[in-house]
């Protein structure tokens, strides 16, 4: 509730939209539901539910085409899974530097991998990100 219209009380920059997901390395043909993003100035939140099919593959789990490149620094920048129907838990969001894309890790910093997530298997993801 703001009564004054100067610069630190005003938004430069708000976007709604879709983005065009792909899975990095994967052999298979995902289905991308819903792939929305809100970006407000520099931050990005972006959400997607993925649908794998049954083929296997043991690449990491690598999500690229986030809408905006992430800016270029070392940052806690990532996001978390809302759902899965996986037998894997406790799964990590990380947006990589400088790029469009992200990765899912296990708590113990090792990646996960489509296997992991499992044929005919759904996830569904949320990032909050900073763009460059």
């Amino acid at each position: 509730s703001s009564t004054s219209n100067s610069a630190v009380n005003t938004i430069s920059d708000y976007e709604e939209g879709t983005w065009t997901p792909s899975l990095n390395a994967f052999a298979g043909t995902p289905t991308f539901v819903s792939p929305v993003y809100t970006k407000i100035g520099r931050i990005v939140y972006a959400n997607v539910r993925i649908v794998l099919d049954g083929t296997g593959d043991s690449d990491q789990f690598r999500v690229d085409g986030l809408p905006f490149t992430s800016a270029d620094v070392l940052s806690t920048e990532g996001g978390f899974v809302t759902y899965s129907n996986s037998t894997e838990t406790n799964i990590y969001v990380l947006v990589f530097q400088n790029d469009t894309s992200f990765g899912l890790y296990e708590t113990s910093g090792g990646t996960v991998t489509y296997n992991e997530i499992g044929a005919n298997k759904q996830i569904r993801i949320s990032v909050i990100y900073r763009t460059s």
